[in-house]
């Protein structure tokens, strides 16, 4: 783990952020919101299980958030190639059997959701209120 975590957290979550197509990116917010409460509700598998259970709109952003994770866990925990924690078996052995990589996987990926969501948010354009909008015309 040599890279700093938050960097790594921010960098995949504007990943996250810039790789969701303009069709769906007004349900991004949304999306990473859930996910977030699923991860903290019930962990690193059940996060993954979720991502991969949506559909729709939001099956592609929840792909997207997916893969950005599986990337993100693999470069936190140096392993070797993607295919090692991309099966949902693997992500279970790998992160529900140790207490200590469970813990720093479910911390690390809390953090790069807050921060896509803060992405998203940032990203949308800001709406003024009718009566400030009239104000500024007369």
């Amino acid at each position: 783990m040599s890279n700093n975590l938050d960097f790594l957290a921010a960098k995949y979550s504007q990943q996250l952020v810039n790789s969701v197509s303009n069709e769906v990116k007004d349900k991004l917010d949304n999306a990473v919101t859930k996910m977030l409460g699923i991860l903290q509700a019930n962990g690193v598998y059940g996060f993954f299980l979720f991502a991969r259970s949506r559909t729709k709109d939001e099956k592609k952003i929840c792909e997207i958030a997916d893969c950005k994770a599986v990337n993100l866990l693999k470069e936190v925990f140096q392993i070797g190639t993607t295919e090692e924690i991309k099966s949902l078996e693997n992500i279970s052995i790998k992160f529900c059997c140790d207490p200590y990589d469970n813990s720093l996987a479910q911390m690390i990926l809390e953090r790069y959701l807050i921060y896509a969501r803060y992405h998203a948010k940032a990203e949308k354009p800001a709406i003024k209120p009718e009566n400030e909008l009239e104000q500024q015309e007369g």
